[in-house]
């Protein structure tokens, strides 16, 4: 074979190599579509329907209302929705479907970047369909001017309203405190409700979309893309809550009064949620609203699933249930640095590390809510797998291993030498592996050693004893020891010592 094959061949094989690497790894490299990128572009499909049906039809209503109308047409349609917002274009909807349709569901999600909870989409898009439609005031039933609020938060705090009374009326509640801290613990919050955060982030999102002086409703995907993606816009995802205040105001006692009175319409109240009528009361009134400020104010709720729990060092992480609103990036602090703690999305995982006690404290970034968690841990039990040889033979001031096998979390091994088998033994020095490594001398020669294993929390196990024979020998013996470091290095110095004479050899071939 001559060089040129020689090179040939080699650049087939690495072809070859290349591309089979890439076959067997790429799924190893593969980065999942960003969720909310993949909703954006069906909306960006459906936006371009809307412009080539306003464009080619004589509809009056606008690309962006026409794609608002579409993803609300199974949800948000029924009677009171009508009520608020009139009938939805079905020409339009035919007309998406005979195009191959759009892949958006009924349930459709964006995924907050910041929190990484759910942000209703389809809901999202109903209030803003009123907002963008109505502005501030809408007919009701084509005869009452009520607040656009209906459409959103105001309307999901009359469903909401109408959950906490019942729940004050089937539990026989008369402390005002409990019945807050309950309203307090549901609105916003991630646990079920009929007014989760879900629902809130959505109601929040379409109030800012609308109101977003640097947003441009009339190119629709642009907008959602400025807002959930980019966070280009003043008012976006990363500064929701505190953006709304700009429309809700700053002033508490202003709010509450605002939500009491959009709560105590007695007409809204009989086309939206007649379930209402002659059994709420003011305490109800003032609970709701009182929980609905608490939010738009920022003022954190937090709550943990459990409060204590035991683990063995090792096994599985415990899985915390957090429920929370408004809680931000959350501080952990503990009294004892016994475990590993990180909260992830709405779950605190706590991972034992060495045994004892703590109390694990979360709290919110501003510090306004805390709540603590008792850990209790404990070692697994030391046990030998593997004990000590009854014998060991060594080479005075040649580096040596002495090894156990042994169960256990955090376990100490102490070695112990001694001049007879059951005489005091003189301690030789503390591992954290099963491994005592030193270099034996003549005086330990008929000594006996034996190793403790230990941890916190535990019951000590001791080793048998082992004999120590240490001899002192020659260069020579020492090679024929059994022990491989010396031959290696010899015959590392051998092949180094050949490849130089063959080289040196090969060039005076040469030079002849």
């Amino acid at each position: 074979m001559n060089r040129k094959q020689f090179i040939l061949l080699l650049c087939l094989v690495l072809v070859v190599f290349s591309g089979l690497a890439i076959f067997l790894f790429r799924n190893s490299f593969a980065i999942d579509d960003n969720e909310n990128e993949i909703l954006l572009g069906e909306v960006t499909k459906l936006e371009r329907y809307a412009i080539d049906y306003a464009n080619n039809t004589d509809t009056t209503l606008t690309s962006t209302e026409l794609c608002l109308q579409y993803l609300r047409r199974n949800r948000y349609n029924d009677s009171k929705w009508i009520a608020l917002l009139g009938n939805i274009d079905e020409d339009f909807v035919e007309y998406v479907d005979s195009k191959g349709g759009v892949d958006i569901s009924d349930d459709a999600v964006l995924v907050d970047l910041d929190t990484y909870k759910d942000i209703d989409f389809i809901h999202m898009a109903a209030v803003l369909n009123c907002y963008y439609k109505y502005g501030d005031t809408v007919k009701l039933m084509g005869l009452y001017n009520v607040s656009s609020d209906y459409s959103g938060y105001a309307g999901d705090l009359l469903t909401f309203l109408n959950e906490i009374t019942n729940y004050r009326i089937n539990n026989s509640i008369t402390d005002n405190n409990i019945l807050l801290n309950y309203s307090n613990s549901l609105l916003g919050t991630n646990k079920d409700s009929t007014f989760d955060s879900d629902d809130m982030y959505a109601d929040l999102d379409a109030i800012n979309l609308y109101y977003g002086d640097d947003i441009d409703l009339s190119k629709f995907t642009d907008s959602l893309e400025k807002y959930y993606v980019t966070g280009d816009s003043k008012y976006n995802y990363k500064n929701r809550v505190e953006s709304s205040r700009d429309y809700f105001g700053n002033d508490e006692d202003a709010l509450k009064n605002k939500i009491k009175t959009l709560l105590q319409n007695n007409t809204v109240q009989g086309v939206l949620v007649r379930d209402l009528v002659g059994k709420v009361t003011n305490v109800d009134y003032d609970v709701v609203a009182t929980s609905f400020v608490n939010y738009i104010m920022e003022k954190p709720y937090l709550e943990i699933a459990s409060n204590s729990g035991n683990m063995v060092v090792g096994d599985d992480d415990i899985e915390v249930k957090i429920y929370e609103s408004n809680l931000g990036v959350p501080k952990i602090d503990m009294t004892h640095e016994i475990c590993e703690v990180e909260v992830i999305d709405d779950i605190m995982y706590v991972n034992a590390t060495n045994a004892g006690s703590t109390v694990i404290t979360l709290s919110s970034n501003n510090g306004k809510a805390s709540v603590t968690y008792n850990l209790t841990s404990t070692n697994v039990a030391p046990e030998i797998i593997k004990d000590l040889d009854l014998e060991y033979e060594f080479s005075s001031g040649i580096e040596s291993s002495i090894v156990i096998e042994a169960k256990g979390t955090n376990n100490t091994y102490t070695w112990y030498i001694a001049d007879k088998k059951d005489s005091d033994y003189t301690r030789l020095g503390t591992t954290a592996i099963p491994r005592y490594t030193f270099s034996p001398n003549m005086e330990m020669d008929g000594k006996y050693i034996k190793c403790v294993v230990s941890n916190d929390g535990n019951s000590d196990v001791t080793t048998k004893v082992a004999l120590l024979r240490v001899k002192n020998v020659s260069l020579g013996d020492i090679v024929n020891t059994g022990d491989m470091t010396l031959k290696v290095a010899f015959s590392i110095i051998f092949l180094v010592i050949c490849a130089n004479i063959f080289v040196f050899a090969l060039r005076k071939y040469k030079e002849v």
